[in-house]
This record gives C-alpha cells, structure tokens and sequence, in this order.
C-alpha cells in the first residue's frame, strides 16, 4: 500500500517466493510485512519486534540497506541468520 492505495505487484516482475523447502499444495495464513526483516543487536535493529509472526507467512525484501556497513550487511542479511 502506497498513499493509502494498494499497489498490485506481479509475480515474477515484482516479487518471488524463495523457498528451502517443498511448498505446501495450499496454505492460509496472513501475509505480515517485515521489511528487510533484520536483527542486527549493533545497530539496536530489530524489524521484527512487536510483529505477531505466530502462524503467518513474513514477507521480507531479501536485501540490505546501502545504510549498513558491508560486513553486517554479508552477515545480517544471510538466510541463516534471517
């Protein structure tokens, strides 16, 4: 939602689902947004704070910001610590 309009995304164009795992044939859970979904204790960040994550599907951009030094960007933004 952008100004209080939704904003369509196109699969494939604007997003993708990354999964380590066979998917589910279906799944109904809420879509929480997380941004960039990070925690780094550093830099007193953590995205996922007061989220309700029980039983939801997080949607996260798969990036880091250009804001965070290159070695806690390598880190942070790696699917393990994610």
């Amino acid at each position: 939602m952008r100004d209080g309009r939704s904003e369509p995304l196109t699969l494939g164009d604007d997003a993708n689902f990354s999964m380590r795992i066979d998917p589910a044939p279906s799944v109904d859970a809420p879509l929480v947004f997380a941004g960039y979904g990070l925690r780094i204790p550093e830099l007193n960040i953590d995205e996922l704070a007061g989220l309700d994550l029980k039983g939801a599907v997080v949607v996260h951009i798969s990036a880091t910001p250009r804001s965070i030094p290159g070695p806690l960007q390598a880190h942070f933004g790696s699917a393990a610590e994610r």
